[in-house]
């Protein structure tokens, strides 16, 4: 009677569990979701319903968890397994033209220098299904020194007549947004003891600078042309906004820099006093400019090797360093805005390299990826829902002809990057190095892939580049 009562308690159990099963599974209870919490071989994968479950467990009645999230979970093993998947490569060798962002899902915007004085660019619509390239403007006076702001903004900054314009890549719209009328008297009324100086470079190309007045015979700082505006202050479009733009003027013999901020839906400009950049080192700028964060109305930008520093409209005479980051880096690059929490970069100390979260709510420093001491991350980039990650990566010492760099792509998952997929390099030369590029679309699902070689052949130094278009498979 005993073994009977056992096997009759027994089939209980297993008929209440396959019943629980069968109500969590069912059409009708969408918002349930059954979840083990198994122990797997290594690390411990709890509340993963992907997980294996080994024959020999046993599981308990509190391992058992009815969870109401279904979303988030389906998200999280969307995230598991995505993959990537290469649509094709797109032609457009011999044209010596470079994609800066996407259109939409079909088609990308190009541009190609013309390689003169007046920072002169073609810019092109290219089809990816049929490989179609149509030239669709041209635009003098070009204000950015980098891509990085027209792939996060899609928008171009010029000047004509010294008045700021700006090109929507997408609409294919052009407004006004500021005539520089005033602000040109007042920094002439700043550099009055300085003027602006003309000259040519090995090359050929025309350059300007600010040198400092030795007598009166030297002419007075004026600003006559908007090409003379576009080399000697350094004005962009502020990332993660739609309506700033900064201007960085400095002084050459005292290393400072004073701060800029356009609103160009108002007018106003908020102007800084001058810090000294030798200690911020603002000429960082250069790079990828400032950007926004909304919910903080601040604006972030690399300062200092190993620094992030934090400018406000409303306290425009400061600039918080953010010392903690000095503790863990010895040099940082280009930030890249993931969400209205975070910023990425990459980073670089004695230790080697890492790739570092600030979170911009809580002040907080996270380092998601670090590496040996040969180790080398940059180029980072994010999907716009910030899940996926892309970053290049390559071995130090950097040898010419012989370094090859690599892309990786991977899902943020708290305070670490999984799911790690590496991207192929052709390996067309026998001696090069490459640096690669990602440009994702507005969904975040698919991305151009572009590989730019510098390769030796005979005595002959050459340049190639390949382009593809990838897609997100299961994200």
């Amino acid at each position: 009677m005993k073994k009977e009562s056992i096997r009759r308690v027994t089939s209980l159990v297993l008929l209440i569990t396959l019943s629980l099963i069968f109500i969590a599974c069912s059409p009708e209870n969408k918002n349930m979701v059954l979840i083990n919490d198994v122990k797997g071989e290594g690390d411990t994968n709890k509340n993963d319903i992907s997980a294996p479950i080994k024959s020999e467990e046993v599981l308990e009645e509190k391992n058992i968890l009815i969870s109401n999230d279904v979303k988030k979970e389906a998200e999280k093993q969307k995230m598991d397994i995505f993959r990537l998947e290469k649509l094709k490569e797109i032609n457009i060798k011999g044209k010596e033209i470079d994609p800066v962002c996407w259109k939409d899902d079909e088609n990308i915007i190009a541009f190609r220098g013309r390689g003169d004085n007046d920072h002169t660019y073609d810019i092109f619509n290219i089809n990816i299904k049929t490989s179609k390239i149509i030239k669709i403007k041209t635009i003098k006076h070009a204000v950015w020194r980098t891509n990085s702001t027209i792939f996060h903004n899609k928008k171009v900054l010029y000047l004509d007549n010294l008045k700021f314009y700006i090109y929507d890549l997408v609409n294919d719209t052009t407004k006004e947004v500021y005539d520089l009328s005033s602000l040109k008297k007042e920094i002439e009324d700043d550099y009055s003891d300085y003027y602006i100086k003309k000259f040519s470079n090995e090359a050929g190309s025309v350059l300007y600078e600010i040198v400092k007045r030795q007598n009166e015979k030297d002419p007075k700082f004026n600003i006559k042309s908007d090409m003379e505006f576009v080399w000697v202050f350094d004005t962009k479009l502020v990332r993660e906004s739609n309506k700033y733009i900064s201007i960085i003027s400095g002084f050459p013999d005292n290393y400072t820099d004073t701060i800029r901020i356009l609103n160009i839906d108002t007018g106003e400009i908020v102007k800084s006093k001058s810090f000294e950049y030798e200690k911020l080192s603002l000429e960082y700028l250069n790079r990828d400019g400032f950007i926004y964060n909304k919910s903080k109305d601040a604006f972030y930008m690399n300062g200092a090797p190993g620094s992030i520093c934090e400018y406000r409209l409303s306290d425009s005479n400061s600039l918080r360093e953010i010392k903690e980051i000095k503790k863990v880096l010895g040099q940082s690059n280009s930030l890249i805005s993931g969400d209205e929490k975070n910023i990425y970069f990459a980073a670089m100390d004695k230790e080697g390299g890492s790739i570092v979260r600030y979170n911009i709510a809580n002040d907080k420093l996270t380092i998601i990826a670090k590496d040996k001491p040969e180790g080398v991350y940059f180029d980072i980039n994010l999907s716009s829902d910030s899940n996926i990650i892309s970053y290049n990566y390559y071995k130090k010492p950097f040898i010419n002809y012989n370094t090859e760099s690599h892309t990786f792509m991977g899902v943020i998952d708290g305070d670490k990057i999984r799911n790690i997929q590496k991207l192929p390099v052709e390996k067309l030369y026998d001696e090069y190095h490459n640096w690669n590029t990602i440009i994702f679309n507005e969904s975040g699902n698919k991305f151009i892939y572009k590989v730019a070689y510098n390769y030796k052949k005979g005595n002959g130094e050459y340049r190639g580049v390949k382009y593809y278009a990838y897609e997100i498979k299961n994200h």
